[in-house]
């Protein structure tokens, strides 16, 4: 993840290597974020993967049905190591520095994959140069 190269740049006391940044909903929590650490804990000793749900993420409902159904893109189980990685960037986010690179984050308030509510001011006490352009209905 690009901010992740910045986070470890700063940490060594180096600059961003990046002129400036560009978020598109960045994740850091999940719009179903209690769930998935309730899941998380309950089943990861004991399954590797778990079949995986859609949400609407347009509110275009063919696209959606095409995603979920007939897209061989995507994938129909959920690795609990990505669950894992998920979980362990959202709790060490609070111990990464503050960076002054410019970044833009646009966010939709429609948004039913990330907790934007939460994440939108998470990234803002991180970047301190941030613009964030929030986008009313999109997904």
């Amino acid at each position: 993840m690009v901010l992740n190269h910045c986070f470890m740049a700063a940490k060594r006391g180096d600059k961003c290597p990046y002129a400036a940044i560009i978020l598109l909903a960045p994740l850091l929590r999940s719009a179903r974020w209690r769930w998935v650490n309730m899941a998380y804990r309950a089943f990861s000793p004991i399954m590797r993967s778990i079949n995986r749900s859609f949400v609407s993420n347009s509110h275009n409902e063919s696209f959606n049905h095409f995603l979920a159904a007939s897209d061989i893109l995507q994938s129909r189980r959920l690795s609990v190591r990505w669950v894992a990685a998920m979980r362990e960037w959202a709790f060490n986010f609070e111990q990464q520095p503050v960076l002054s690179v410019p970044a833009l984050l646009v966010q939709g308030t429609d948004d039913r994959v990330v907790d934007w509510r939460f994440n939108v001011p998470a990234f803002s006490e991180k970047l301190s140069h941030l613009k964030k352009v929030k986008i009313d209905k999109a997904m």
